[in-house]
């Protein structure tokens, strides 16, 4: 073996015995990652840290681009939104909607990763036309329901009664304790499915709508 080739082969295995990676190797001598791999072969590792800190590295950077990559999407989910708003706020059946939506959808807190879309209700005809903008707006939706009764009422019966109107099954009864100041007739329904952008799409028309300007009324900037 030539004096280079010997130089060349003892960094790696310098290198190698580190801890450092192929990968890194390669990067650092500038070779092939074969050639690093064949000079490094059977090499005992002296120092783990190296290679634990490289490990943690790695999970970093991966999850680092993978936020990258959520915060992208959602951000042209809401410019996209944004310029459909010229459009939803002359459609008067979303923006209903958006009423229902706003006052009783679920949000999402400033800054929280979340794809949930839900209404509750405890009035059939809301949730019925807040389905009919569910699926008007998304197809294929994949509904969770549950349902909230006080103890005066039977929870077979609710459940026939939420799944003949709104045609979705009723996965969980959640029975309370009787209160005599909130008669509701056939208890509450919580709808919901998981679809991240129209959860942002929702949330943004809400925001133009807020943002609209009132006569007389200064438009809020949350």
């Amino acid at each position: 073996m030539s004096e280079s080739k010997s130089v060349f082969k003892d960094r790696i295995v310098e290198l190698r015995r580190k801890g450092h990676s192929l990968k890194s190797i390669v990067k650092i001598v500038g070779c092939a990652k074969s050639t690093a791999g064949l000079y490094s072969r059977d090499i005992e590792i002296a120092d783990r840290s190296m290679i634990d800190r490289s490990i943690r590295d790695n999970a970093k950077n991966a999850s680092r681009r993978a936020e990258e990559k959520w915060n992208n999407a959602v951000e042209a989910v809401i410019n996209d939104a944004k310029k459909e708003w010229k459009v939803v706020k002359n459609d008067p059946e979303l923006m209903g909607f958006l009423g229902l939506y706003w006052g009783e959808g679920t949000k999402i807190a400033r800054g929280h990763r979340t794809s949930q879309v839900g209404i509750a209700n405890s009035d059939p005809s809301v949730i019925i036309k807040c389905k009919r903008c569910f699926d008007r707006l998304s197809s294929n939706n994949r509904y969770d329901c549950n349902i909230i009764i006080y103890d005066d009422l039977d929870p077979e019966e609710m459940r026939t009664f939420w799944e003949n109107k709104i045609g979705v099954e009723v996965k969980r009864i959640e029975v309370r304790k009787n209160h005599k100041l909130r008669r509701c007739t056939h208890g509450t329904c919580y709808l919901r499915f998981s679809n991240y952008k129209l959860s942002h799409r929702i949330l943004t028309w809400i925001e133009c709508w807020k943002n609209e300007p009132v006569e007389g009324i200064e438009p809020t900037t949350v």
